[in-house]
């Protein structure tokens, strides 16, 4: 395809090209099945990929691919918990990334298991990403993703401050501490002690 930019006299001005490689619709829906939300740490976990035609009947045959990874993550998806911040907020690393290939079977579908072991440190919060690709006949790409939260310890601590963006002067800034276990629910606290320090 073309953009021409003329007068109204037919005089062209400007010229662009555009090309566009692929603009065929999807044709297989990949969808991933995990049987847990949450996965505690050091527990074996299965995983299915399913694949389907939009147009009906499985995708048996066609090359199939899961990969996992560890990311920390500083906030919980419970809207109860909106605003409080675990670990460190600017800390989203990925790491610890496993793939497992294989092809569809006859049900369309393609299984793998894997041990839930990670190196983590004790005061964050992490995700483990799975995500799923079902490769049609011309290698094409059909991915779905999701996410399960990893357990690694019996509760965490959040902070959430009672203020906008910046503290005002006028008032002392305060802050809501919470303590956790990886499903949102309140545990009591055991040993914790914190610090206000003032950044210049």
């Amino acid at each position: 395809y073309s953009i021409q930019v003329t007068t109204v006299d037919g005089v062209p001005l400007a010229k662009h090209a555009v090309t566009i490689s692929d603009f065929v619709p999807l044709t297989i829906e990949a969808r991933l099945e995990i049987k847990e939300d949450h996965w505690p740490v050091g527990t074996e976990q299965d995983i299915s990929l399913t694949g389907s035609y939009y147009s009906g009947g499985v995708a048996s045959g066609l090359s199939a691919e899961i990969t996992t990874s560890l990311q920390e993550v500083s906030s919980h998806d419970d809207g109860r918990l909106s605003g409080f911040i675990f670990g460190n907020k600017n800390n989203s690393l990925t790491s610890e990334v496993d793939s497992f290939t294989g092809a569809l079977d006859d049900d369309g579908e393609f299984t793998t298991s894997l041990l839930a072991e990670y190196q983590f440190e004790k005061d964050r919060l992490y995700d483990v990403v799975i995500e799923g690709t079902v490769y049609d006949v011309g290698g094409r790409a059909n991915t779905v993703k999701k996410r399960v939260s990893l357990d690694t310890q019996p509760s965490y601590v959040g902070v959430r401050p009672d203020f906008d963006d910046y503290a005002s002067r006028d008032f002392p800034p305060s802050f809501t501490i919470a303590s956790i276990d990886r499903q949102g629910a309140s545990v009591a606290f055991e040993g914790v002690s914190y610090t206000v320090n003032k950044v210049k």
